[in-house]
């Protein structure tokens, strides 16, 4: 008997290592199957990209099937491409489970895309967190909207940053407001500089406005260059209010042009004031 369970776990052990090397093969062949995906789809050569990756995607590759979905979202095929998304979202991959969220956004099945982008959310995808602050500020849920633009605001994104500022200015919390329309301003965004000037002026911080406005202006934001202009002519630098107002005139912008046509006219410049004026009043 001893003899005879002996030789059973030997057979045991031997059919387990045979099975092991199995899965590891399979997964390692599971592995060059993605990556032979990838080259064909990065080559152009979709239909092989297609054929590899439904080889992997098949036997359960998460990678795979991530990838089929954007394949096919690429290619119009919708249907397609939810299906891949979900069973990659539902293996909890986190990309997947925010492209479905935009996929069902775009549909407006608004329920659907909040459940994916909250999964996605929960595992850090800045993305998600901020469309479903997006999401929620549309339905004016603002506690809720504000909760997922912190977070993707604290992971830096300045689209968050700025909505939260806007969010913020809109409830009068003007100091939470400037917080966060710095954070994005210093990042770069054009309308957090602007907003964050408007701001500053309110308060009557001038030498704040002005830096902030030409931040925004310095990237062609003609609002920001005519209010640099009016700012500039009530400080009577009038060179500097010509300059920025021309800008903007010159941009196309109405106001500017119509603040171009008083400023020449004040200073006699008759043919340069009609020149503007005519400009705004034919700029529908």
């Amino acid at each position: 008997m001893k003899g005879k369970n002996k030789i059973n776990v030997i057979i045991y052990v031997i059919i387990l290592l045979f099975s092991l090397g199995n899965l590891v093969f399979a997964e390692d062949s599971t592995e060059e199957q993605v990556k032979q995906g990838n080259s064909y789809y990065e080559n152009g050569k979709y239909d092989l990209a297609e054929k590899y990756w439904k080889m992997a995607a098949d036997k359960g590759n998460v990678d795979a099937l991530y990838a089929l979905g954007i394949l096919y979202e690429d290619a119009d095929k919708l249907d397609l491409a939810e299906k891949y998304y979900k069973l990659a979202a539902d293996k909890g991959y986190a990309d997947a489970q925010y492209n479905l969220g935009v996929l069902y956004d775009d549909q407006k099945k608004y329920d659907l895309a909040e459940a994916y982008y909250k999964k996605a959310a929960a595992q850090g995808d800045v993305d998600a967190q901020y469309n479903l602050g997006c999401l929620y500020d549309t339905q004016k849920n603002f506690t809720e909207a504000e909760k997922y633009y912190k977070l993707a605001a604290d992971q830096g994104d300045k689209g968050a940053q700025y909505n939260l500022g806007c969010l913020y200015d809109t409830q009068k919390k003007f100091a939470l407001a400037e917080q966060f329309y710095r954070l994005a301003a210093n990042q770069g965004d054009i309308d957090a500089q602007y907003n964050i000037g408007i701001l500053y002026k309110n308060q009557k911080k001038f030498v704040l406005a002005e830096k902030y406005w030409k931040m925004a202006a310095d990237q062609d934001d003609l609002e920001a260059q005519n209010n640099l202009g009016i700012l500039y002519e009530e400080q009577k630098k009038y060179d500097l209010a010509e300059i920025y107002y021309k800008k903007a005139a010159d941009g196309g912008l109405k106001d500017a042009q119509y603040n171009l046509g008083l400023f020449y006219s004040d200073r006699g410049k008759k043919d340069l004031s009609k020149k503007y004026s005519e400009l705004a009043e034919n700029n529908k």
